[in-house]
């Protein structure tokens, strides 16, 4: 079987193709197609607050992340009547309050109490419907001036 010079250019080409082809395919693969997939981050963030709270929510209860706007490690998770926050007891003088924002509009939900792994308040957010994000500030005065915002989410 004699093959002609320009089936042999061909099929060379062909597989240099395939060969890079391949390459390609693989140098642009991500690791994370190829590992198992981690349960949500928000799982296993509820399950941090219950444990550490030694408080059980509900399957059914939405609720949202509250995150740093600091930069520091505090962290918090708010449902629609409880906030709870895991952060260091504030210096002497201060305290922490939440509050509910909508469009620049703050509302005070109160000073934040001490419990087992952190802060907690009770609220009834049926009051404010339209109110959709928590922030949780860290006050000297407990008045209607926030002063200085610590987390933050919305629902």
């Amino acid at each position: 079987m004699n093959l002609s010079k320009r089936e042999v250019t061909v099929g060379f080409v062909v597989v240099v193709l395939v060969v890079f082809g391949l390459l390609y395919f693989f140098s642009f693969r991500k690791k994370d197609d190829i590992s198992p997939t981690p349960p949500p981050p928000s799982i296993e963030y509820k399950q941090d607050f219950e444990r550490e709270f030694k408080y059980d929510i509900p399957e059914n209860t939405a609720y949202i992340e509250l995150k740093s706007v600091t930069g520091g490690d505090e962290r918090g998770l708010a449902t629609k009547n409880e906030i709870l926050v895991d952060t260091k007891d504030p210096e002497e003088g201060y305290f922490y309050q939440a509050w509910l924002e909508k469009d620049g509009d703050f509302i005070s939900l109160g000073k934040l109490q001490i419990a087992k792994g952190g802060f907690i308040l009770s609220f009834d957010s049926t009051k404010y419907p339209e109110y959709k994000k928590v922030v949780i500030s860290k006050e000297k005065v407990l008045d209607k001036n926030l002063e200085t915002k610590i987390l933050e989410g919305s629902f």
